[in-house]
């Protein structure tokens, strides 16, 4: 069976060769590029990084240099391993084989074998292409005389392989069958041991005991067995690092911790050196000076800053403990970071410790370099006396101290009569506003500044229109009130005149146009005009013929009792009623309130609605009153009856407003003869913060009947029962809305 497999692998060898030669390796080329990023760190040197699992792989994967032109990426075998080295390493060995190689031309033995002899020198671990100079320092010697304790059981035919001081090796057998680096014990097919890469077969470091030409190998199955040493076969190289190197470690994939997880490292790069100068420290703002040499030097993309809670050592492996801080500034010789508030009030050199470094970040996955982190002091806390003086005012609190970060927590706030406080600076006149944000360094005092509030006066005139005051005179009342910017300001009961009688019968009762009332505020001029109104021209009455059984040809029934409606738009009035039976025309009469009805009307037409734009030749003012009577005449021009005069509130009115419906208690009215009957409406209105137009235009509601001689209404809604038969009780609002009331008496 072993010769078959050999005779089968020695053909694969020969095929992935010829496809190697004619096609290439296919891997792709990541090229490494200086570049400043926000980076992370898992742990200082090794720490975040994880063991594998024992016997069933679980491994930890590390990028760490390049071949052909690809990442390399390492499982990594034992994060602190002691088999090999006097001082603790970390064991990689290659996730992947890497070229296809004989072991040797005659021997198995490790120990001058031309596998050894490539592998170490400038073919791989000498070839800068592979890895740079501070990876190829980072990479220490290997030295192991025997198996060691917790080694696996290897291969019965293979002997163990010592290592004297290579840097790059092959797995032994009993290395690559030991359980705490992840691999199977046992020497059968097992997945742990699989690779992928340039072939799935990979030599193993163990000589054959019983035959010079065979050494140890790992098949296509993970079964280990051995090998023809003068026939190719796959390379996985191994070997460990110096954990002095490593400074720090970065998750590019997966969790930190877990099995699987990623990383690339942060490398010491001796050619890079930091040297601070004199750190200041103004509350927990650091800033720190420092100068960079070497021959690295000019590579650095960054300087970091480590705050750790106990001193640094090259080698620290650690997850918690410290705080990873990047300077401003890039790599301009100075920069400044803040101190995280844990350390604020602390000591550095006793309470914590603090380093700076400088970086070479690259990008992807290849290895960062750095300068060994170099000590800091941060100066001790200062905590300040900062004095209030509050210039002028008074002030509870007259110092505070600050902080460790050099702030005060709060700020007093002083008083000053008649002055408003702007708040603190550092000259008593100009300076600087002081917050509490503002960091101080030294005792300091600090200064309120104040703006004087200025003494306001306002004017409150009272005017008397068509009438006089109670004194008899008519000239204007003036009250001046005063005090500072802010007071509230309130009229009083004696500054408000009192009002004389109207100065005759054809004057209404007069009225306010805003009435001052005791306690008012006053915040600006002002001025109070009573105003004693000329009666109105009454609106033109409801004639109502009383009903005659035979009308001789000179009487004309009153058939037109219709209500107004009207619709302001665009500045327009869209003024509508009810369309009549018997009528051929219609007048239509408008003019502001306080005028006189024109002798002529607006419009005349033959529809039951017009719009009206202009009045006496203007564009409608609809910051007034308006009053509006439609008349209706038929055929012959005799005059069937006139709307109501309907008073209107201009929509743009600030005082007044118009009801919008009228609501009745009932629709229908059935009485005997004599019997009285009241009808009640009530009025919504289109706005709740105005008034209607007052009684002196009209009455709230007007009513009318439409046959006296069956039913009669007064000014009070009260109907009473006449005669039998039917009529009409109509129901109008002051801007000339209406509802109707049927009547029937018995």
């Amino acid at each position: 069976m072993k010769k078959m497999l050999r005779s089968k692998r020695i053909t694969a060898t020969i095929i992935i060769a010829a496809l190697l030669v004619m096609f290439g390796k296919g891997n792709s080329y990541t090229k490494t590029v200086h570049a400043e990023s926000e980076k992370t760190i898992s742990g200082l040197g090794t720490g975040a990084i994880s063991n594998p699992t024992p016997g069933a792989g679980g491994w930890s994967y590390v990028y760490y240099g390049t071949y052909d032109g690809s990442a390399m990426k390492y499982r990594v075998l034992d994060k602190a391993a002691t088999q090999f080295n006097t001082n603790t390493t970390m064991l990689l060995d290659c996730d992947s084989t890497i070229i296809n190689k004989r072991f040797d031309d005659d021997s198995n033995e490790w120990e001058g074998s031309e596998i050894k002899g490539w592998l170490n020198g400038n073919d791989f671990y000498g070839n800068t292409d592979v890895f740079t100079a501070q990876e190829n320092a980072a990479i220490t010697r290997s030295t192991k005389g025997a198996a060691s304790s917790g080694d696996g059981i290897g291969f019965q035919d293979l002997d163990y392989a010592p290592l004297a001081g290579e840097h790059i090796f092959l797995l032994d057998a009993v290395e690559a069958t030991r359980p705490s680096y992840g691999y199977a014990n046992k020497e059968s097919s097992d997945d742990t041991r699989k690779k992928s890469g340039t072939g799935t077969w990979w030599f193993l470091r163990s000589p054959n005991s019983r035959n010079p030409y065979f050494v140890g190998d790992v098949y296509e199955s993970g079964t280990i067995d051995d090998y023809y040493v003068y026939y190719d076969d796959s390379v996985s190289p191994a070997f460990n690092l110096n954990l002095s190197s490593v400074i720090f470690s970065s998750v590019i994939s997966g969790t930190a911790g877990s099995a699987g997880a990623e990383y690339k490292l942060t490398i010491a790069d001796d050619e890079l050196n930091i040297t601070p100068g004199t750190v200041t420290r103004a509350g927990t703002t650091i800033t720190v000076p420092y100068t960079l040499t070497g021959t690295s030097a000019g590579d650095a993309t960054r300087v970091s800053v480590l705050i750790m809670d106990s001193e640094y050592s090259a080698g620290t492996a650690v997850t918690s403990g410290y705080t990873y801080l990047k300077l401003s500034g890039g790599t301009s010789g100075s920069g400044t970071f803040t101190l995280p508030d844990a350390y604020a009030d602390k000591i550095c050199g006793t309470d914590y410790y603090a380093y700076i470094l400088a970086e070479d970040e690259n990008t992807g996955n290849a290895t960062d370099f750095a300068s060994a982190p170099t000590s800091i002091v941060v100066p001790d806390p200062t905590y300040c006396t900062i004095t209030f003086d509050a210039n002028g005012g008074t002030v509870t609190s007259t110092s505070g101290t600050t902080g460790a970060d050099g702030k005060l927590t709060s700020l007093p706030t002083p008083d000053y009569a008649r002055h408003v406080f702007k708040g603190w600076r550092t000259e008593a006149s100009g300076g600087t506003q002081v917050t509490t944000d503002t960091v101080f360094t030294s005792n300091e005092t600090i200064y309120a500044q104040w703006d004087e509030i200025p003494v306001v006066s306002y004017e409150v005139i009272f005017k008397v229109i068509n009438g006089s005051w109670n004194d008899g005179t008519t000239a204007d009342k003036k009250v001046t009130l005063s005090g500072y910017k802010g007071d509230v300001l309130k009229l009083a009961e004696s500054q408000i005149p009192e009002v004389g009688n109207k100065p005759g019968n054809n004057y209404q009762e007069g009225s306010w146009d805003t009435e001052p009332i005791p306690e008012m505020i006053v915040n600006e001029d002002k001025t109070f005009t009573y105003t004693y109104k000329a009666k109105e021209e009454e609106a033109p009455k409801i004639e109502v013929e009383a009903p005659v059984k035979e009308p001789t040809e000179n009487v004309v029934a009153r058939i037109f009792f219709s209500g107004i409606k009207v619709v302001q738009k665009n500045g327009n009035f869209r003024i509508s009623w009810d369309k009549t039976e018997g009528v051929s025309k219609y007048e239509v009469y408008m003019t502001y309130c306080g005028s006189q009805y024109a002798k002529k009307p607006v419009v005349t037409t033959t529809n039951n609605k017009v719009t009206i734009k202009k009045l006496k030749g203007k564009k409608l003012n609809l910051k007034k009153n308006i009053k509006i009577y439609v008349a209706a005449y038929d055929g012959s021009g005799n005059s069937v009856g006139k709307t109501v005069s309907s008073h209107v509130a201009g929509k743009d009115s600030k005082k007044y407003t118009n009801p919008k419906e009228i609501k009745l208690t009932t629709k229908a009215l059935t009485l005997s003869k004599g019997e009285t009957v009241a009808v009640k409406a009530t009025l919504k209105y289109e706005s709740k913060e105005k008034k209607q137009v007052g009684d002196g235009h009209a009455a709230k509601l007007r009513y009318a009947s439409t046959d006296p001689g069956v039913a009669t209404v007064d000014k009070n809604g009260t109907v009473t029962a006449v005669d039998s038969g039917n009529c009409t009780i109509y129901v109008y609002s002051v801007n000339g809305l209406a509802k109707r009331v049927s009547v029937t008496v018995n």
